[in-house]
């Protein structure tokens, strides 16, 4: 199975059932409602890339935790193959079935890659502007982009590296960071265009269903001028 189920996610909170009150029901599915994350801040301090989260994850998993969030750019990339790693071997032994976890991670930020490439605007260059999943004015402070084809490949890449086939929850990361840039209704017409394509990943079992993982976009509101 490519995500979780009602039945698998209720089998697996069924091993805990000595937690009171620790799962939550939501579209049929049951959730920890602890999870586990992933993002480190301070991204270009070398401590936060010499460790890694397999131990951790496994304990959680092993602890009753389900749900598991992440995204491309955390970590540059570090977070999710991370995950993946410690996924395989689970998945391997036996001890945890792919359908018990709900996995979530985000596309929209440059991931870049560790160890951190020592010419950054070269890795943009490359890796996205020559293969032409972007222009240069689709980049936000050499940071951020929502252009459809930049998202399927981050999806993609997000895929491989956690080695499944789909993913539960797929988050469009931060878009209000382009906001001020192309103005509200360029904006609201590339979310459109994006979730058109988001529908058709759903179709193709790529996701199972999407959103926005924002901090301040819902509070934003056009500048009203009275004249």
């Amino acid at each position: 199975m490519s995500y979780a189920t009602p039945e698998a996610t209720h089998r697996f909170a069924k091993r805990f059932a000595q937690y009171k009150d620790f799962y939550m029901a939501h579209n049929g599915l049951l959730f920890s409602k602890l999870g586990f994350g992933t993002f480190k801040k301070e991204p270009y301090k070398e401590e936060n890339y010499t460790f890694d989260y397999k131990e951790a994850l496994t304990t959680a998993i092993h602890s009753g935790i389900n749900l598991i969030d992440t995204a491309i750019n955390y970590r540059y990339q570090q977070s999710e193959r991370e995950i993946g790693e410690a996924l395989q071997a689970l998945f391997a032994s036996g001890e945890v079935k792919r359908e018990e976890l709900i996995l979530c991670s985000k596309g929209g930020f440059i991931p870049l890659e560790f160890p951190f490439p020592q010419n950054p605007y070269a890795w943009i260059e490359e890796h996205i502007i020559q293969k032409g999943l972007a222009s240069k004015k689709e980049i936000e402070l050499d940071q951020h982009c929502m252009s459809v084809a930049f998202l399927n490949d981050s999806l993609h890449r997000s895929l491989e590296n956690l080695h499944v086939n789909a993913l539960d929850i797929y988050f469009l990361h931060n878009p209000e960071t382009q906001l001020q840039r192309v103005g509200h209704e360029a904006f609201y017409a590339q979310i459109e265009e994006i979730f058109r394509a988001f529908e058709a990943w759903v179709e193709e079992g790529k996701i199972k269903s999407y959103g926005v993982a924002v901090w301040n976009a819902f509070f934003m509101k056009k500048n009203i001028v009275s004249i």
